[in-house]
């Protein structure tokens, strides 16, 4: 027999019968998960590709290599800091001073530029090919050091980066951003003459030291009675 949706259904055996379900004519596959010309979907499609690097098993390997031969299990800033002998210390790798999200847009535009497919798995293919080619600035981080730098706190100069990030923006310069490209230019001249132990200053401990000799002067009962007897005729 045949249903509506020209799917055909054929029914075989006799003591334990199955059904097996014949499609004469498939329909063109026409949904897409995201509308790519609304803002918020946009940015939704973005940080997916994002996250979906970052849990990718590529990416663990390729983190994983890192931190067994590029001394990446301990932190840039303060050097003792390190998980080598447990994982309850936490040792972040950043990017810097393209982020991650940087990296994902502007392979996304080239993509969509040469009309290749934009699919977050081949999106994300890309971008981990890249970061397999060290194109990609990595600086590992304390957990603190780097909350600090999210927030806007510290700075990360850019020869204190592990990888060429350079070589990412030059393959991929005509599709990054004028306003990060510009943000990218002021980083790499502060770099020129910023020195890295300004990091032990904002972190350093400081004891501050407040003058309470006259904040608990006693105020004559005299005058509080009067003050009351004044409020009170006033209401």
């Amino acid at each position: 027999m045949r249903n509506p949706n020209n799917i055909q259904v054929i029914t075989e055996g006799n003591s334990a019968p199955s059904r097996v379900y014949k499609i004469s004519n498939v329909p063109e596959y026409d949904y897409e998960d995201y509308n790519l010309y609304d803002h918020k979907q946009f940015k939704k499609y973005i940080d997916d590709i994002e996250r979906n690097c970052r849990f990718s098993f590529e990416y663990n390997r390729w983190v994983y290599f890192l931190r067994e031969n590029m001394n990446m299990n301990s932190c840039s800033i303060y050097q003792m800091v390190s998980n080598r002998e447990t994982f309850k210390i936490k040792i972040h790798l950043h990017h810097d001073p393209l982020t991650l999200f940087d990296i994902c847009m502007a392979v996304y535009k080239r993509r969509a530029a040469a009309k290749e497919d934009i699919s977050i798995d081949a999106v994300c293919n890309e971008v981990m090919y890249q970061h397999y080619m060290m194109r990609v600035g990595i600086i590992p981080l304390s957990e603190t050091v780097h909350e600090l730098v999210h927030n806007g706190f510290g700075f990360i100069p850019t020869y204190a980066v592990f990888g060429k990030y350079w070589e990412f923006v030059d393959l991929y310069s005509e599709w990054i951003d004028e306003q990060t490209k510009d943000t990218l230019s002021m980083i790499e001249e502060k770099s020129k003459t910023y020195n890295m132990d300004e990091w032990k200053e904002l972190l350093s401990t400081s004891l501050i030291y407040l003058d309470t000799s006259n904040a608990f002067d006693q105020v004559p009962l005299e005058d509080v009675q009067k003050s009351m007897r004044e409020r009170i005729n006033e209401l």
